[in-house]
């Protein structure tokens, strides 16, 4: 059996945020965007991390057995108090907790064996294409296809 394509577990990811966040207020993208509105929230490899191709027990032929992933959320500029209010929903539990979105299904419907949220960066400030910045949080997932 093939293991999970890259881009159909970013697709994946995509729709577990989609179906636990909605698509109300808020753009959820299963790659980076050039010039988003914010709040936005997208799937992307994690920067400089091993593609790990053999681990202990795994099936081994070349086939990547574990993808590192951010789920980024940019919510606004820094000093609006309703981006902040966005982030806080995003990293706290309830209806817009980006965290129970990931984890309601560890398998996003079949595409993969299991995945892990290993933590969280929150109210980290990102510098924007155009050169404001923006708050926001990203959480780091591991995922075995």
């Amino acid at each position: 059996m093939a293991l999970a394509t890259l881009s159909a577990i970013r697709a994946a990811l995509k729709q577990a945020l989609v179906t636990g966040l909605g698509t109300q207020n808020q753009q959820i993208s299963a790659y980076a965007l050039a010039d988003p509105v914010l709040p936005v929230v997208w799937v992307r490899l994690q920067a400089n991390a091993p593609v790990d191709y053999h681990l202990a027990m795994g099936p081994g032929g070349g086939e990547v057995q574990k993808w590192k992933f951010l789920i980024e959320a940019y919510a606004g500029a820094e000093g609006d108090i309703a981006a902040q209010q966005n982030l806080d929903d995003y990293l706290s539990p309830g209806p817009k907790s980006i965290y129970q979105a990931i984890v309601a299904d560890l398998t996003l419907g079949g595409v993969v064996k299991n995945l892990h949220v290993t933590g969280c960066n929150a109210y980290v400030e990102f510098r924007r294409a155009d050169g404001t910045s923006a708050i926001g949080a990203n959480w780091s997932v591991e995922v075995y296809p």
